[in-house]
Order: structure tokens, then sequence, then C-alpha cells
């Protein structure tokens, strides 16, 4: 699997495409960088932030199933990470009055 494949398939799944369109460089197959992102309409950067996170665990000479598996370890960290944050959001937010 390519790279620029596994940002293919993870970006079908995310707003309008949006990984792809905005945070990708298909050509040099790597994350825009941010001027480059900035250029091209910027805005969300937490698909910014998988576009890197996922280049910079990827490793070509790994068998598709490491790569994906890789490529989940990433994103369910993450997504235990804004989880927590949520949480504690939440729980403060339930502290407050109207």
């Amino acid at each position: 699997m390519t790279i620029n494949r596994l940002i293919r398939l993870v970006s079908k799944h995310y707003d309008d495409n949006y990984i792809l369109a905005t945070c990708w460089n298909s050509r040099a197959s790597r994350p825009n960088t941010l001027e480059e992102y900035d250029h091209a309409g910027g805005g969300d950067t937490l698909a910014h932030f998988i576009a890197v996170e996922l280049y910079e665990t990827f490793s070509a000479f790994d068998t598709d199933a490491h790569q994906l598996d890789e490529a989940i370890r990433v994103m369910d960290s993450a997504s235990r990470q804004i989880s927590a944050i949520t949480a504690a959001l939440q729980r403060k937010r339930a502290q407050l009055r109207d």
C-alpha cells in the first residue's frame, strides 16, 4: 500500500473528502505544508492533523496489514485523547449553572 492510497481511503470517510482535497499533496506523497494548506483553503486543522499523523507513522517497507494496524493505532490514540477532553469539558459544563 502506498501512503497516497491510505490517505485516499481515509479521506473518503472524512467530510467532503477534505483531507485529500486540502491537506495532502498527492504528487509529493506528503501532507501540505502549512503555507500550502492555507493557500488551498485551510481551516480544518483536524484534517491536517490526521494527514500528518498518518504520514509520520507510515512505512512503505511494511505490509499492508501492518500499515493499517499502525494507522488504526494512531487514530485510536487520537480519538481517546479527544474523547477525554470532551468528557472533561462536559463535566465542567455540568458544574455551571445556566
